[in-house]
């Protein structure tokens, strides 16, 4: 299992001295990758999902893909994945553009988390139509593995109409692998048929419930020919001041279900500082026996 952890968007400001550190401290602690959340607009009050007070214009939101470009010009192992980027408020061959030029500029390190998002006014004021995101989506995928893999690609479909053209340069990975989240039954139905792997909902736990959706997914690969050995499964764990006992019986719970990868989260954990995310970090390094390459002096 692959451990990772969050960028911590809102608590890091823009202080761009400490987003260096970030990266670096995570990678120098042994960490497989970070992990950016993705939203271009936000609402000034929450409305819409019982989440959404997380998403408000208070709250910063670094540009997952910009962020990325920029951290590949002082780190040279950890990976990089967004979760999820809202891939239907988007041109899809802009993003596969953006992306190849993160995968180059990092040597093949990016991994492409997308979902079709939940918020209407989000979609409006990106210039999309909400209710078409999922339909738009599955062309979406399609259109860019092709950018990514052929000199040049002709589609024609309901959302997209290319003669002809494609990008250079490409990715370093042909294709950047695609992980889609997903959380309603239906969608993560078509997760399966359509990813690379799977961005669980960032709120699941390791329990009963998640298992059930885990035995659905078995099913799921089966129908669809996927091969669970390399379909990848990503899983939040949350920092959130519960201590490390609670964190180790999660470790022990995404281990005994199977995912591949899990990203330790420390945003919304009423930490006092930056750096005190970066001192977590290596507390959960050390807990879960990362061979750290650098040390994060408590203070």
């Amino acid at each position: 299992m692959k451990i990772g952890c969050v960028f911590p968007h809102s608590e890091i400001g823009d202080d761009m001295s400490m987003i260096r550190d970030f990266f670096q401290t995570a990678e120098g602690l042994g960490y497989d990758h970070v992990l950016c959340i993705d939203h271009v607009l936000c609402n000034r009050d929450a409305k819409g999902a019982p989440w959404a007070h997380y998403y408000t214009v208070d709250r910063s939101f670094h540009e997952p893909l910009t962020l990325f470009a920029y951290a590949s010009g002082f780190t040279s192992r950890i990976g990089f994945a967004t979760a999820v980027l809202v891939l239907p408020q988007r041109q899809a061959p802009l993003v596969a553009k953006q992306a190849a030029e993160v995968d180059q500029l990092s040597g093949g390190r990016l991994r492409l988390g997308c979902g079709i998002g939940w918020s209407p006014e989000e979609y409006q004021g990106l210039g999309m139509h909400y209710k078409t995101r999922a339909r738009r989506f599955e062309e979406q995928i399609e259109v860019m593995r092709r950018l990514w893999t052929e000199e040049a690609i002709t589609f024609k479909g309901d959302f997209h109409d290319i003669e002809d053209m494609g990008i250079n340069p490409k990715p370093v990975q042909k294709p950047i692998p695609i992980f889609i989240g997903a959380f309603e039954e239906n969608a993560v139905r078509r997760a399966v048929r359509l990813g690379d792997g799977y961005s669980m909902n960032p709120r699941s736990e390791p329990n009963d419930e998640t298992r059930r959706l885990l035995e659905r997914i078995s099913q799921w690969q089966g129908e669809f020919g996927r091969d669970p050995e390399t379909f990848g499964m990503n899983a939040t764990l949350h920092h959130w001041n519960r201590g490390e006992a609670a964190w180790e019986a999660d470790m022990k719970g995404w281990q005994e279900l199977g995912v591949s990868h899990v990203s330790f989260r420390t945003i919304d954990s009423e930490l006092p500082s930056p750096k005190a995310h970066l001192q977590e970090l290596e507390r959960f390094a050390k807990l879960v026996g990362m061979k750290a390459e650098t040390n994060v002096a408590a203070e």
